[in-house]
C-alpha cells in the first residue's frame, strides 16, 4: 500500500469515527432535552452581598454547584418589584448571569418589571431588599375549586346523562365524566368517602391490564391513557374511543361484595379498593348490533348501517358470580331514545365470554305482550333469592323470573324506566317517566312507586316525581340539551336507614337523595346545595376546559370555563382567592375566547376579531389610544353574549376557524400584547392561484378585516410556509408594533411573551426524538421564537402557497409533519395536547415573570419547568387521585403562575385546581442599607 493510500485510509477512518461520534452526539442530544440540567446542591460558597454604586445595586455571590438561581428585588413586604433573573448556572445560563461560572455579579438599574424606576430618586434604595434563592422547590399547598358533589359533565342530547350509580352496604358508588372519568364512593348520607377511579398512584402495580409505557422523560413506567385525548385509563366505554371526544366509561356500574363492574362496550372489572386483585381488568364485549335508519340523525339517511348498542342497567347475583344486563337502548333525532331491545342477558362475571340471552329477545324489533316478552326492557334488578325483575316499559308492567328463566309473575305500573329491590324486605321500587318520542305514551306525570315484595306486589305508596328538570310530556324532551329521558338516572340505596332514591334530575344537575317521610316524597339531601356552599359554581366545565389566569397585582386566580360560543368561549369568569379559597363569579361584558391580565391588573378580553381592555373592579372599558369603535362584540354562537367596545384593537383576522380555537393570547411585563389570529381566507386572496389545494376552513370568514386592509399588511411569503395562522404584537396604546412574529406556525395551544418580546408557543407539532416522533402522537412542542428571525418550514402542498419541492433543509425534520424550525432559540417536546384533528380539548402553558416556562406534560402526569434558555430545571407531579398526598395528577392540561409565589394546575382528571407553593431550598434576603 502506498503512503498516499495509507494517509487516505487513515483519513477515511478518522472521518468515519468523527461522523459516528457526531451522529451519536446528535442522537444523545435529542433525549437530552428531557434531562434535568441543574445540580442538586443548593449552597453558597460566598453568600450574597449587595452594594450601592451610584444609581445601581451590585449583587455578588458564589454557589457551590451549577444549580438554578433566582434573584429578586423586593419591597419590605416581600412584594417583588423586579424579577432580575432566574436560570440554571452553566454554559446555557440565561442573561443577566455569567456563563460557566459559579461566581455571579448582577446589576440592578432601579427599574421594576414594567421598566419604570421604583422611586423618583434613582439613588434612594430605602425599603428595598434583595432575595437570592437557590433550588426551586415546589410544595403542594392546597386544592381549590373542588367539591366531590359537583358533576363532571352535563347531560348531552346524544347520550343523555353520563352519570351512573349503584348501592352497597358501605355506600353508593357514583360514576361520572366526559372524556375524563371518575368513580367515587359516598356514604349513605351522601358524604364523600374516597375515590376509586382515577386510581391511586400507590395502586398502579396492583391493577392488571393497564397499558404501561416507558416514558423517555425519565424512563419511568407509567400507564398510557386511552381515547382521542389519552384522558382515561378505563377501557370499557366511549371515552376510550379514538373517535369520541365526549365519551364516558360507564353505561352502567354494579357492585357485589368487593367486586365492581363497569360496563359499556366492554366490561371493566375492579375491586372496591381501586385495584383488580386477581380479576382480569378488561372483560368481554357487552354489545349488540342493530340496523339504523334515516331517523337516526347521525346516520344521515344511511339506512341499513350497523350501530352498536350497549346495556344501561346491570345487577349482580347475590353470590356475585353472574351479572344480569338490560336497557339496550339507542338514540335518534336530537338524542331522543327511540328504540330499545326487548330482552335481558346474563354472563359469568369472571369469564371471557360475552353475555347470552336470559329472557326475552335480543333481536331488533322482536317484541311482544306475552309473559316473557317485552316492549322496551329498560332496567333489571335482582332480589336476595336471585329472582330477576325487569321493567317492561310499553307493556306497563314489571316482570319477574327465577334464576332458571321461569316466569313467576308480573304486576302493572305505568311505563317503568327503573326498577329496584330492597335487599332485606324485597319491597319493589319503581320510577316512571317518559322515554323518547315518536311513540304513544300515556304517562304525563313522572312517578315514584313502592310495591310489596314478590309474594304480594301490590302498590303501597305512589308520589309524583316533581324534581325532574325540564320534564315536558308534550315535547318528548326533544329540546337541544335534553336526552329523551336518558338524562334522568336513578338507583335505590336500600342499605340506608331510610330507603333512598339517588337521582340525577337532568340538565347535568348534581344528585338528589329522595326519601319517604310523613306521607311525602322529600329531598333528603341536594348535592347542589353542597356545591354552591363550597365552590359556588354548579355547572361543570364542558370538555374539561379550565383555562387559568392570575392577576399579578393581587394574586387572585381566575378560571375561564367554556360556557358559550358552542363551548369555546366564556361569559362568566370564576375568581378564586388562594389564601382563603373563596369563590366569586364575574359576568363578563361579552363572551371571550381568551383573556390576559397586565401588571396593573387590567383585563384584556378577546374574541376572534377584537381585543378590549377592562377594569375588573367594575368591568368598565379602558379604551386604547389607537383603538376602534365596535358596537357589537361577541365570539358568537347561539349562546354567545354581545357587548360594546368604545375603542378596541381590531385584529387582522377573518374570524374563527372551523374548530373555534383562537390559538393564544398573552401580555408582557411592559404591556405588549401578543395575539394569535386566524387569517387563512385573506392569505388565500393574497396568494390567489398559487395553492389550488387549499381552501378556507368552514365557518372561518366572519370579519371585514379592515385593520389588515388599512395597514396594507401582507404576511411574508417564503417557500415552505404554512399559512393560516399569524401572531402580531400591539403595545399598551393599542398600536401594532410587530407583525407576523411566529411565521409558519400551524395550530397552537397557547402563547406567552417575555419582557424582551420573545414568544413561547406551545404548538401542535410532535417533536422528532432519536429519529422518531415522540411516541404519543397527540403531544405537542413548546418553541421559543425570536420575533425577527424565527420561522417554521413545512414540506407539502396543502396550505403552502410555495411548496419546498426538494429545497428543504439538509437535515432530518424537527417535527413529525415534516416541519423544520429555523432560528428558534429552543424547543421542548412531549407536552400539551397537539391533536391536529380536534382542538375542542386543548391546554395552556404558563410563563412567570422570570420567563420560566411551566409546561403541562399531560400524559406523563407532570409539569416541566424550564428557564428562558430551555434548561429543564425540574419536573413536578406524579400520577394519582384526590386522596393521594403531594402533587398527584390524573389529567392536568392548564397552568398559571403568580410571580414566583404559586403555580396553579387545573387537574381536570381529578376535578380540582392544585395550588403549589414555589419555595426554594436555600434563600438569603439582604436589606439594602
Amino acid at each position: 500500500m502506498s503512503t498516499a493510500s495509507t494517509y487516505l485510509s487513515k483519513f477515511i477512518f478518522t472521518l468515519t469515527l468523527f461522523v459516528l461520534f457526531f451522529s451519536i452526539s446528535l442522537i444523545s442530544s435529542d433525549k437530552n432535552i428531557f434531562k434535568i440540567k441543574r445540580e442538586n446542591i443548593f449552597k453558597f460558597i460566598q453568600k450574597p452581598t449587595v452594594k450601592i454604586d451610584k444609581d445601581t445595586l451590585i449583587i455578588k455571590f458564589e454557589t457551590k454547584a451549577f444549580c438554578d438561581v433566582s434573584v429578586a428585588i423586593e419591597d419590605d413586604n416581600g412584594k417583588i418589584l423586579r424579577h432580575l433573573g432566574s436560570g440554571v448556572l452553566g454554559n446555557k445560563v440565561p442573561k443577566p448571569f455569567t456563563k460557566n461560572s459559579k461566581k455571579q455579579k448582577l446589576i440592578w438599574d432601579g427599574k421594576n418589571d414594567q421598566g419604570k424606576y421604583v422611586t423618583k430618586d434613582k439613588n434612594n434604595f430605602k425599603n428595598i431588599r434583595v432575595r437570592v434563592s437557590l433550588g426551586l422547590k415546589p410544595v403542594f399547598e392546597k386544592r381549590l375549586f373542588w367539591s366531590p358533589h359537583k358533576r363532571l359533565t352535563v347531560a348531552k342530547a346524544i347520550t343523555g346523562d353520563a352519570i351512573r350509580m349503584c348501592s352497597s352496604p358501605e355506600g353508593v358508588y357514583v360514576s361520572d365524566g366526559t372524556g375524563v372519568d371518575s368513580i367515587r364512593l359516598f356514604n349513605h348520607e351522601g358524604d364523600y368517602v374516597r375515590t376509586i377511579y382515577p386510581f391511586s398512584g400507590d395502586n398502579l402495580d396492583k391493577i392488571k391490564g393497564l397499558d404501561i409505557k416507558t416514558f423517555p422523560q425519565d424512563n419511568k413506567k407509567l400507564p398510557l391513557g386511552k381515547g382521542m385525548m389519552h384522558a382515561t385509563l378505563l377501557t370499557s366505554g366511549s371515552s376510550a374511543s379514538q373517535r369520541n371526544k365526549y365519551g364516558f366509561a360507564a353505561n352502567f356500574i354494579a357492585t357485589n361484595a368487593d367486586n365492581l363492574a363497569i360496563g359499556f362496550f366492554t366490561l371493566n372489572r375492579l375491586t372496591t379498593d381501586g385495584t383488580t386483585k386477581n380479576l382480569s381488568f378488561e372483560g368481554p364485549s357487552l354489545t349488540q348490533s342493530v340496523k339504523i335508519g334515516p331517523e337516526d340523525m347521525w346516520s344521515r339517511g344511511a339506512e341499513g348501517n350497523n350501530k352498536i348498542v350497549a346495556p344501561r342497567s346491570a345487577a349482580f347475583s347475590p353470590d356475585g358470580k353472574r351479572l344480569y344486563l338490560s336497557g339496550y337502548g339507542w338514540t335518534g333525532v336530537l338524542g331522543r331514545a327511540h328504540e330499545w331491545l326487548n330482552g335481558v342477558t346474563v354472563m359469568n362475571f369472571k369469564d371471557s365470554e360475552s353475555p347470552k340471552t336470559f329472557v326475552g329477545s335480543m333481536k331488533q324489533k322482536e317484541r311482544g305482550k306475552k309473559d316473557g316478552q317485552f316492549n322496551w326492557a329498560t332496567s333489571v334488578a335482582i332480589d336476595s333469592k336471585e329472582n330477576v325483575y325487569v321493567s317492561d316499559y310499553f307493556n306497563n308492567r314489571i316482570q319477574i323470573f327465577s334464576k332458571d328463566k321461569i316466569f313467576i309473575k308480573s304486576f302493572s305500573v305505568e311505563q317503568p324506566t327503573f326498577v329496584g329491590v330492597h335487599h332485606k324486605t324485597n319491597e319493589i321500587y319503581v320510577l316512571s317517566w317518559r322515554l323518547g318520542s315518536g311513540h304513544k305514551h300515556r304517562l304525563k306525570t313522572p312517578l315514584y312507586s313502592r310495591f310489596g315484595s314478590i309474594d304480594n306486589p301490590t302498590l303501597i305508596k305512589s308520589y309524583a316525581l316533581k324534581v325532574l328538570n325540564g320534564y315536558n310530556y308534550r315535547s318528548g324532551l326533544s329540546s337541544r340539551k335534553a336526552g329523551g329521558g336518558l338524562e334522568y338516572i336513578a338507583t335505590l340505596d336500600s342499605w340506608a336507614k331510610e330507603p333512598t332514591i339517588w337521582l340525577a334530575p337532568g340538565k347535568g344537575e348534581p344528585l338528589m337523595l329522595l326519601v319517604e317521610r310523613d306521607g311525602k316524597l322529600v329531598i333528603k339531601r341536594d348535592f347542589k346545595r353542597d356545591v354552591i356552599k363550597t365552590v359556588v359554581r354548579v355547572k361543570p366545565p364542558i370538555i374539561q376546559r379550565q383555562r387559568l389566569y392570575v392577576n399579578q397585582k393581587n394574586g387572585l386566580l381566575f378560571i375561564g370555563e367554556g360556557d358559550a360560543g358552542v363551548m369555546k368561549s366564556f361569559q362568566k369568569l370564576v375568581e378564586i382567592n388562594p389564601e382563603n379559597s373563596k369563590v366569586k363569579i364575574h359576568q363578563l361584558p361579552f363572551d371571550a375566547e381568551d383573556i390576559c391580565i397586565d401588571l396593573n391588573g387590567y383585563f384584556y378580553l378577546r374574541t376572534d376579531l377584537e381585543v378590549g381592555r377592562f377594569d375588573a373592579s367594575n368591568w368598565k372599558e379602558i379604551p386604547f389610544d389607537y383603538g376602534m369603535l365596535n358596537p357589537k362584540v361577541s365570539f358568537g354562537g347561539y349562546d354567545g353574549k354581545t357587548g360594546k367596545l368604545i375603542s378596541s384593537i381590531k385584529l387582522p383576522s377573518v374570524g374563527r376557524p372551523a374548530f373555534w380555537h383562537g390559538g393564544g393570547m398573552a401580555i408582557s411585563p411592559t404591556g405588549d400584547i401578543a395575539v394569535t389570529c386566524y387569517n387563512k381566507t385573506t392569505q388565500m386572496k393574497i396568494y390567489k392561484g398559487t395553492t389550488p389545494q387549499s381552501t378556507p376552513e368552514r365557518g372561518a370568514k366572519r370579519g371585514t378585516n379592515k385593520a389588515l386592509n388599512e395597514s396594507n399588511y401582507k404576511p411574508q411569503l417564503f417557500i415552505g410556509r404554512q399559512i393560516g395562522w399569524e401572531t402580531h404584537i400591539w403595545n399598551k396604546h393599542g398600536q401594532l408594533i410587530k407583525k407576523d412574529v411566529t411565521k409558519g406556525i400551524t395550530k397552537s395551544d397557547g402563547i406567552n411573551i417575555d419582557k424582551e418580546g420573545n414568544l413561547y408557543v406551545m404548538t401542535h407539532l410532535n417533536q422528532i426524538i432519536d429519529n422518531k416522533p415522540y411516541f404519543i402522537s397527540t403531544a405537542g412542542t413548546l418553541i421559543k421564537f425570536k420575533p425577527e428571525t424565527s420561522r417554521l418550514l413545512t414540506k407539502g402542498n396543502v396550505g403552502i402557497p410555495l411548496p419546498l419541492k426538494g429545497k428543504q433543509p439538509k437535515r432530518n425534520p424537527d417535527f413529525s409533519n415534516h416541519s423544520w424550525a429555523e432560528n428558534t432559540d429552543w424547543f421542548y417536546g412531549g407536552v400539551g395536547l397537539g391533536n391536529m384533528s380536534c382542538v375542542c380539548w386543548n391546554s395552556r402553558p404558563a410563563l412567570d415573570l422570570y420567563a420560566r416556562s411551566f409546561v403541562p406534560e399531560i400524559n406523563h402526569y407532570s409539569v416541566a419547568v424550564l428557564d428562558s434558555n430551555g434548561n429543564l430545571i425540574l419536573r413536578l407531579g406524579k400520577y394519582g387521585n384526590i386522596d393521594d398526598k403531594g402533587i398527584a395528577l390524573a389529567y392536568a392540561p392548564y397552568l398559571a403562575t403568580h410571580s414566583d409565589k404559586r403555580l396553579f394546575i387545573a387537574d381536570t382528571g381529578n376535578s380540582q385546581i392544585i395550588s403549589v407553593k414555589l419555595n426554594y431550598h436555600t434563600e438569603v434576603v439582604l436589606k439594602v442599607k
